[in-house]
Order: structure tokens, then C-alpha cells, then sequence
């Protein structure tokens, strides 16, 4: 089996930070003989040990032949979930397009990005609120140490923040490289029995690009309003050092 050498520290299951791969390769007479597209999905759950999911994909037009590598924990519940998802393509003519297995298990992961969002989100707005009952309060009803804990506490959001911003960003790289070598396999379709499956696969990397576009937005506003919580900590600690 041909396999793009790139790929192969990917079979080990060890955290890569590298771009997503995105190869062609044309014949003499300028036609497309072989596409090659592998990434490695981001890891939502840094505080566990569970093998980031790695995927890679081979389509040669002239056999019609699709291979796929998928490298992941066997047991977390998005590879069952992607088993599933390819026996149901296997069985379906309108799932055609050599991408679309590629395209949903970006999704699937990303879909995984909720599980740790939603709760930075909440705790972010809990250290909000924490900073405004602060402001509220008298210099004599102030604790000591209050200004320190909400500090620690919202520099630890910062973190969660970051990270989450990092994956996105990864998350949206494997997505352009995606539509970049679906577009080249589009450009070579021979068969208008197959536009319709392409078409399925390109909405649906478009529409996947757009959210991963989305959830950066609402990134960049929490971590907004951490800087302006964090801003507002600052002065009233260069305020309580004034009158002390």
C-alpha cells in the first residue's frame, strides 16, 4: 500500500502539531491519478490522555478506489460513533464522494469542542460575576484576598480560552486544506453521476468551515470579556494600594 510517508509517526498516536497534509498527483496527460489528504484532529480534553484522532485518506480515480486510516482511542465514543457513520455511507449511493467520510469526522470531533466550551463558558461567566460583587463591595467588605483569588481565577480561564482558540484554529486549517483537495477532485469528476454527491460534500465542508468560523467569534468575545474583568481586578488593586 502506498502511504504518504508524512503520515506514518501519525499511526503511533502521539500528539502532532504539524499541518494537515493535502497531496495530488497528475499523469503525463495532465490527469488526476492520485489524492492524498491526512490530519490529525485537535484534542478538546487536554487534561486526559486520550489518543488524538488521526485521519488519512487516498483516492486514485482510475480503480475508483477510496483507502482510509483512521488512528484513535477504540474505545472513546466518537470512534464508535465514526464506525457507525461508515457502515451507513457503505450503504448508501448518495455518500459517493471520497471526502465525506474526511469531512464527518472533523465534525464529530469538533462537535466534541461543546463538551469543554460550554463549561469554560460558564465559569468564565462565574468569575464575571465574582468581579462585579467585588466592585460592589465597601473597602471594608473586601477580604484580603480576594483580588488574588480572582486574578489566579481568571487567569485560568484565560488558559482554558487559549486552548480551546488553538484547536479551533487547527480545526479550521484541516478544513481549508479539505475543501482544497475536494475542489481539485471536483475539477476531475468525469461522471455527472457523481456531481451530486460532490455537491453534498461541498456544502457540507462549507457549512462546517462557517461554524468553525463562528465558534472562533464567540472565543474572541469571552476572551474579550476576560480582559476587561481583568483590566477592572488591576485597577481596583493599584486603587486599594493607593489608599494603603
Amino acid at each position: 500500500m502506498k502511504l504518504s510517508p508524512q503520515f506514518l509517526g501519525y499511526l503511533f498516536g502521539e500528539p502532532d502539531y504539524w499541518a494537515p497534509g493535502d497531496y495530488a498527483e497528475y499523469n503525463a496527460d495532465g490527469v488526476l491519478s492520485r489524492i492524498e489528504s491526512f490530519s490529525q484532529q485537535p484534542r478538546w480534553h487536554i487534561h486526559t490522555k486520550d489518543m488524538p484522532f488521526s485521519t488519512y485518506m487516498a483516492f486514485e480515480p482510475k480503480t475508483d478506489s477510496t483507502t482510509y486510516i483512521v488512528v484513535g482511542d477504540s474505545d472513546h465514543l466518537g470512534m464508535r460513533e465514526m464506525k457507525r457513520r461508515l457502515l451507513d455511507n457503505l450503504r448508501s449511493t448518495e455518500y459517493q464522494d471520497p471526502f465525506m467520510f474526511h469531512a464527518m469526522i472533523v465534525h464529530e470531533t469538533f462537535l466534541d469542542a461543546k463538551t469543554v466550551i460550554t463549561p469554560v463558558r460558564h465559569q468564565l461567566y462565574d468569575q464575571l460575576d465574582r468581579v462585579d460583587n467585588y466592585s460592589k463591595k465597601s473597602a471594608h467588605e473586601r477580604g484580603k484576598g480576594d483580588l488574588e483569588e480572582l486574578t489566579i481565577g481568571l487567569h485560568v480561564v484565560s488558559q482554558e480560552i487559549d486552548s480551546m482558540t488553538a484547536g479551533t484554529d487547527m480545526t479550521s486549517m484541516i478544513v481549508r486544506r479539505l475543501i482544497k483537495g475536494h475542489t481539485r477532485y471536483r475539477e476531475s469528476l468525469g461522471s455527472v453521476a457523481l456531481v451530486n454527491s460532490s455537491t453534498k460534500t461541498a456544502d457540507a465542508l462549507d457549512y462546517l468551515a462557517e461554524s468553525v468560523d463562528a465558534q472562533r467569534r464567540w472565543l474572541e468575545s469571552y476572551k474579550a470579556r476576560k480582559d476587561i474583568a481583568m483590566n477592572l481586578v488591576s485597577a481596583n488593586f493599584v486603587l486599594e494600594k493607593i489608599s494603603h
